[in-house]
């Protein structure tokens, strides 16, 4: 399924899962082949301590007491109304899918490939790869958004 998104230019953007605490299990859809897979950090620029890690993630982002809207009743699940910070790769997810969407207005006729490489060329090396140009904990680094436009 994946592949028909692909090759219709689609660029599909998941969330790595949250369970390295757990045995870091791999986590779909972000494992599958054709999906941007993004790890979360912390605003130390380090891994969070709950992203999952794999040779299949592509690139982090801000994942740690990231603020969002949420329902305006109170629930069993959650007592805040209105805001709420939640940590997680699922708050760190929609940083690149936005990143993605700003890159595709401006070159609205990209291809999967142009797309995944540019945001693999404009990532920002962190500290933790090393001077790597990849690692299974970060990806190809931090989303940088400035350098992709």
């Amino acid at each position: 399924m994946f592949r028909r998104l692909r090759d219709r230019n689609i660029v599909v953007v998941a969330a790595m899962g949250n369970e390295y605490e757990e045995g870091n299990p791999t986590g779909f859809p972000a494992a599958y082949q054709d999906v941007i897979a993004v790890g979360a950090i912390s605003s130390e620029l380090r891994r969070a301590s709950f992203s999952n890690t794999g040779r299949h993630i592509w690139v982090v982002a801000p994942g740690v007491d990231i603020l969002s809207t949420v329902p305006m009743k109170k629930s069993s699940y959650r007592e805040e109304t209105k805001y709420a910070s939640w940590n997680g790769t699922s708050m760190a997810t929609p940083h690149v899918t936005g990143a993605v969407a700003l890159y595709r207005a401006k070159k609205p006729r990209a291809t999967f490939d142009q797309v995944a490489n540019a945001l693999k060329r404009t990532a920002k090396k962190l500290p933790q790869m090393r001077r790597k140009s990849f690692t299974p904990e970060l990806g190809h680094g931090l989303v940088y958004l400035p350098s992709l436009l």
